[in-house]
Parts: C-alpha cells; sequence; structure tokens
C-alpha cells in the first residue's frame, strides 16, 4: 500500500517526533511511504529518502497574487483554514507522481483541501489530530492583539472551527488522536463511528528516544539544588505562570530550591520575568532560552523532579505532550496538573504526583512532598515512570496500532478481486 503523508512544516522535519515516528513504523513494517512537506521558502533538496525509507518531497507553497492575497486575507478572517486552499495545486501534483492509495494528513487545517484533492481521485483520507484544533484556537487567541481576539469571539471562530471540523471528519475514512479523550469528543460529539477513530499517542521507548549521555557542565551548574525542570514550549496553556507562582511558594520551605524552564522564546520572555518580579519568586526560578534538542534530555537528568503543569483548557483535557514520556524514560518523578490525560497516565503508572490545574499552592505542595521523599517515594515514581514507558506507555504499542489500523485499511480499499 502506497501512503501519502502531508505536512506544513514549520521549520525542519527533524523537529517533529510524531511524524518521524509515525513514518518509521510505517517504513519498517512494509508500506511505501512518500511525504509531501510544504514549506516557505526555506532552502531544501526537492526531493530525499531519509535513513528509515521515508522519501520526501519539498515543495514550496505559492504565495497568492495581490488580488488574490486579498481576497484570502478577507476569506481567513471568515474560514482561517481557507489559507490552506493554496495546497490544492501542490497536493494534487504530489498525488499525480507518488499515485498513493491514501493521504495520511497530519493536522485539521490541511484535511478540506485534501479531502477536496483525493475526492476527485477516489483516495482514501487519514486525519492525523496532531491537537484539538479548535480548542487550541481558544489558547492561540490569548496571545493576539485585542483586535484579534475581538474578531474571534465576533465571527464566532472557536464555532466554525468545529462545524468544520465535523463535516471534514465524517468524510475520512480513518481519524488519529493522540489520547482516548480526544477520540471521545470526536465519536460523542460528532457522530464518527467508533471503528473509523483510533489512539496513536506521543509515546516513547527506546527505539524513539535516546537521551545520550548527559552534558557535565549542565549537571555541575545545579548539583547543590534540589531542581525542578519544565521543558518545553510556552503560550497560555503550558501552564509556566502556574508553575513560577507555586515557586515562590515552594523556594520558601525547600533549601536551595530552583524551578528551571527551558525553551522560553523571546516572545515569551518578558511577561515571565515580569511574573518572576511580581510572585517574589526571585532567583527561585531561572528562565533558560531554546537550547539545541539534544541537550534538553541533559536538563532533565539534572533534574530531581520534571513539571507538566498544563493549566485547564478544553485543549489540555485532550492531548498529552511528547515531554512527559521523555521525563518517564528518563527515570525522573514528574509532576503534572490535573488535566484528564495527563491524570490518568500518572496514576496508573505511579509515576509521580497530580495537583490541582492553575493552583500554584497545590503544586507547591506536590514539590514539597517530593523532596521530603518519604519511603523514597521519589525514587519509587522514578522507577515505575520508566518500566511504564517501556511497557505499557511504550511507543512500540501505538506502532502497532498505526500499522494494524493501515492494515484493515489496506483490505477494504483492495476489496474482492478484480474490483481495482
Amino acid at each position: 500500500m502506497r501512503i501519502g503523508m502531508i505536512l506544513d512544516v514549520g521549520s525542519d522535519l527533524a523537529d517533529d517526533l510524531r511524524v518521524n515516528k509515525e513514518a518509521s513504523a510505517l517504513c519498517g513494517a512494509g508500506f511505501d511511504v512518500a511525504l509531501l512537506a510544504g514549506h516557505h521558502g526555506s532552502e531544501h533538496p526537492p526531493e530525499e529518502t531519509l535513513d528509515y525509507g521515508l522519501k520526501v518531497s519539498w515543495r514550496p507553497v505559492p504565495a497568492p497574487a495581490l488580488g488574490r492575497r486579498l481576497m484570502l486575507a478577507l476569506s481567513w478572517m471568515l474560514r482561517p483554514w481557507s489559507y490552506y486552499r493554496q495546497w490544492a495545486g501542490v497536493i494534487a501534483d504530489f498525488v499525480e507522481r507518488a499515485r498513493p492509495d491514501v493521504l495520511h494528513v497530519h493536522d485539521l487545517p490541511i484535511v478540506p483541501t485534501a479531502l477536496a484533492v483525493a475526492r476527485d481521485r477516489g483516495i482514501a483520507v487519514v486525519a492525523d489530530l496532531h491537537e484539538n484544533m479548535p480548542a487550541a484556537q481558544v489558547v492561540c487567541m490569548r496571545a493576539w492583539p485585542i483586535w484579534h481576539r475581538a474578531r474571534f469571539h465576533l465571527t464566532r471562530e472557536y464555532r466554525r472551527w468545529r462545524h468544520m471540523e465535523r463535516t471534514v471528519l465524517r468524510q475520512c475514512a480513518r481519524i488519529i488522536a493522540v489520547v482516548p479523550e480526544g477520540t471521545r469528543r470526536i465519536i460523542d460529539d460528532y457522530g464518527v463511528p467508533a471503528d473509523r477513530v483510533f489512539v496513536v499517542s506521543n509515546t516513547e521507548d527506546e527505539t524513539t528516544y535516546d537521551p545520550g549521555p548527559p552534558d557535565a557542565d549542565i549537571l555541575g551548574r545545579y548539583r547543590d539544588c534540589w531542581m525542578a525542570t519544565y521543558v518545553g514550549g510556552m503560550g497560555a496553556h503550558r501552564g509556566t505562570d502556574t508553575a513560577i507562582r507555586a515557586a515562590a511558594i515552594a523556594g520558601r520551605r525547600i533549601e536551595r530550591f530552583k524551578l528551571v524552564i527551558v525553551g522560553v522564546n523571546p516572545a515569551a520572555k518578558g511577561a515571565l520575568s515580569r511574573l518572576v518580579g511580581e510572585s517574589g519568586a526571585g532567583s527561585d526560578v531561572e528562565l533558560v532560552d531554546r537550547v539545541p534538542r539534544e541537550l534538553l534530555s541533559s536538563y532533565i537528568a539534572a533534574s530531581d523532579a520534571c513539571l507538566v503543569p498544563h493549566n485547564d483548557f478544553e485543549h489540555t483535557q485532550t492531548t498529552v505532550p511528547h515531554k512527559l514520556f521523555h521525563y518517564m524514560m528518563t527515570g525522573k518523578p514528574v509532576v503534572v496538573s490535573s488535566c484528564a490525560p495527563l491524570k490518568r497516565i500518572v496514576e496508573a503508572t505511579r509515576s509521580g504526583l497530580v495537583f490541582r490545574a492553575n493552583d500554584p499552592a497545590d503544586l507547591a505542595r506536590c514539590l514539597v512532598e517530593l523532596h521530603e521523599n518519604k519511603d523514597g517515594c521519589a525514587e519509587a515514581f522514578g522507577r515505575n515512570g520508566r518500566e511504564a514507558a517501556l511497557g505499557p506507555f511504550a511507543w512500540c504499542n501505538d506502532a502497532a496500532t498505526l500499522v494494524e489500523m493501515y492494515r484493515r485499511l489496506e483490505a477494504e480499499t483492495r476489496g474482492p478481486p478484480g474490483r481495482r
């Protein structure tokens, strides 16, 4: 079976852990996988084949002419996903060259355009929902200018995203979400048959996550601290604000306490620095700029506790980040908020503590409890997490789900002898 993946590449394909893991699993299972990687002016070879067998077609997405740009801007205000109509010709050309039996579309915004191309050619579409996109728009809106937020509310953008999502997902042959909480909303809210919806999570295992030897300078820098670490992106849903406020409390009860937030982008640094000052956290918090990916695991290795402090949004109630499994793989105790997927996984694996989302005092309580380490709970949480990340929550299980989903889809699309 030939699988044609479609991805809007933000910067570097290597940064998309999920896409690489899925493509590698499918190539390893014998599927012929090609990826259309749309980019916006970066320098890439037109074609390349990655070491695990994925064939990548790098294609620039054409910028529209001035008149078209004005129409597109107006259309975008009413239908934000209309930007991806610019992809129609690129996807059609990819289909003609790669001749896929199915299009595997990474994330919701490209699905309407891919469906339109696939429908004319009788090709099945698989929608791989990296996140709950309608809910993600609500989170992103928090950082927008006031006029943009006003437009979001006046045009009922969230409802329009949900309507679009409902319409296109009902037309897809298969739908993939990252957690069961995500599949339930698709089945219950949209009436999609349960046998078309699958969970392929953001798990890791020894085949996909190799932390390598830790950086000695980073280990030495924090050797005398009791260190809680958050690594990853910024944003209203990430809970870094809750973590900073918790640090102001925990720092008064834990000797040599240090909260280290790694991956701070320039846009977020000012606001986070002000919050550090206003909360009274002071030197108990260290903000670290973005670092090369290979150094992230060193910060984790230097830690006594690792955080996923997600605030309570619809979005965070229906997703789980890779970082949770990175922490667990490294054998570190985790502290997570009570958002449903995080709470479910951590309680099931006994890999850490759960605090009430958006509650800095409760997060500080968990940090103090880990620091006290009664009956060796911190070490036990770390051991349990690693065992779970290599066992029931290992990537090999999700990879098997993905491969089996495609084997069944292949049997369906092939049909009885003589039909193809």
